[in-house]
């Protein structure tokens, strides 16, 4: 309950008029010189889109909510950033960054559905980088789906995509930026396409799991450390049953891809994972879990790893929440690895995996803090990685119209050939403008320091950068209907 409640706060509690209606256009000609200009001038047609949204808000009155509803999103923000490639060459530029998206939404009982996807385009004030407005450069999509099959049966399907090009900017994918701009209201900042919202929560990972917690939840570095264009994917499907009002029990299934298009290079893993849940009062449970990862990298050997953990979660009050897990991991190579002929040289490792994470809710604000450790990949960097990683998060209402968030993180990647350590820490205000427009105003510092050089990847020192960002972000329904 206390998670659910965590989610609540950090949503805006004024309430926002939706659109029902937009009127019919009196001059079709219209609608298709925008079109026509949208390709011959891409920057000067989409500032002008914007321009014209809260225009037509004006036509719109709040309609009743729909079980299928078909949305469109637009984006406009303007950007300072003195590390643009987040590398040596500290090659600042000030960024204009214009996002469109669409998404779906269907809501019917027992089913939740949530489908969003979108682009930007990213202009260079002093040409460090050319202009970007190719969609494929930078895009997101993102799925979130539940089904209640039956009272006791349920199931969840989740899937991210990102892909980023060679700029690491506002938009790129890191942990602490996604947490200080989710109540910006539409896509937060750091997402590839910056103008679709978050979708909804649904893990693979069962209760006490620590392995496949922490796999689902390290900073993704995937697309900030790796020089040249990136691109991830994300899927997890996950099934839990109520055995009886005690028990329960929960399987699941992801896979994650990270192609590093420019530099070369592929990271996929596997994860496989079983638990049973036990809850002995109301506000105590525990449970045990076993899961089975495959690391498949196309330049570092290959290598599997299995965990057992035990847990539990405790609520000492409606305000406070602790859950933790540990146990053991095993990792082995898989041997005959295409990357190295003469075979895998990763010695079997055992070792510590864990969580521990302490939830708070305040009147107004909320703060999440832990820490974890458990065998991942490293982001193409060096192959398998004993990954330990420290987390806190702070939102706030500081009042009807406005919210605040802080938020960082310190990942540290222990492999077998190059250490590396990640840091990000944002903190971002965000407030309605009016209607469905709503803005923010963000800060983020991005840090990393290797023991060693990889080519293409990261050399070895440290680096870091500065972000300053102004975002306004709006949206709007294109087709309601009752399916």
């Amino acid at each position: 309950m206390l998670k659910k409640d965590l989610l609540m706060l950090r949503e805006p509690q004024h309430e926002q008029e939706s659109p029902c209606e937009t009127r019919r256009s009196a001059h079709p000609e219209a609608l298709e010189g925008w079109v026509e200009r949208l390709f011959q001038h891409p920057a000067r047609s989409l500032i002008a889109t914007l321009a014209g949204i809260g225009m037509l808000l004006t036509f719109t009155s709040k309609a009743a909510a729909y079980p299928f509803q078909l949305s469109t999103y637009a984006s406009l923000s303007e950007e300072y950033n003195d590390n643009v490639f987040f590398d040596e060459s500290d090659e600042w530029d000030f960024i204009t960054i214009i996002g469109l998206g669409l998404g779906v939404d269907y809501q019917r009982p027992g089913l939740s559905l949530d489908l969003n996807g979108g682009t930007n385009a990213q202009l260079y004030a002093r040409g460090t980088h050319a202009n970007t407005v190719n969609v494929l450069d930078n895009q997101a999509l993102q799925l979130g789906t539940t089904y209640q099959a039956t009272p006791r049966l349920s199931f969840n399907i989740s899937n991210s995509l990102a892909r980023v090009s060679d700029t690491r900017t506002g938009t790129s994918t890191t942990s602490g930026e996604s947490a200080a701009a989710s109540d910006s209201g539409t896509t937060p900042a750091t997402n590839p396409a910056d103008t679709t919202p978050s979708p909804t929560d649904t893990t693979t990972t069962p209760p006490g799991s620590a392995g496949a917690q922490q796999q689902d939840g390290y900073s993704n570095v995937d697309v900030l450390l790796p020089r040249g264009s990136a691109f991830t994917n994300a899927f997890s499907l996950a099934a839990n049953y109520r055995l009886t009002p005690r028990w329960t029990a929960t399987a699941g299934y992801r896979n994650s891809l990270s192609n590093f298009t420019d530099p070369g290079g592929r990271d996929l893993s596997h994860y496989a994972l079983a638990s049973a849940g036990y809850q002995w009062r109301p506000n105590v449970s525990f449970n045990a879990g076993y899961s089975f990862s495959h690391f498949d990298f196309s330049d570092n050997p290959n290598a599997d790893s299995h965990s057992v953990t035990v847990g539990a979660d405790y609520q000492p009050s409606p305000l406070w929440s602790i859950s933790g897990a540990g146990g053991v991991y095993f990792t082995n190579p898989t041997g005959n690895d295409p990357a190295d002929s003469s075979g895998n040289d990763i010695t079997d490792q055992t070792g510590f995996t864990g969580y521990l994470q302490l939830d708070k809710l305040f009147q107004r604000s909320a703060v999440s803090l832990g820490a974890r450790q458990g065998v991942t990949p490293s982001a193409g960097v060096a192959g398998l990685s004993l990954t330990r990683e420290a987390f806190l998060a702070y939102h706030i209402r500081l009042a009807e119209w406005l919210s605040g968030s802080v938020s960082t993180s310190y990942s540290y990647y222990d492999t077998t050939t190059t250490n590396f350590s990640v840091s990000n820490t944002t903190a971002g205000l965000s407030f309605p403008v009016w209607r469905q427009v709503t803005g923010g105003l963000y800060y983020s510092y991005r840090w990393r320091d290797s023991s060693q050089t990889v080519p293409d990847i990261l050399n070895q020192g440290t680096v870091d950068g500065n972000l300053v960002w102004f975002r306004v972000g709006t949206s709007w329904p294109l087709w309601r209907t009752d399916l």
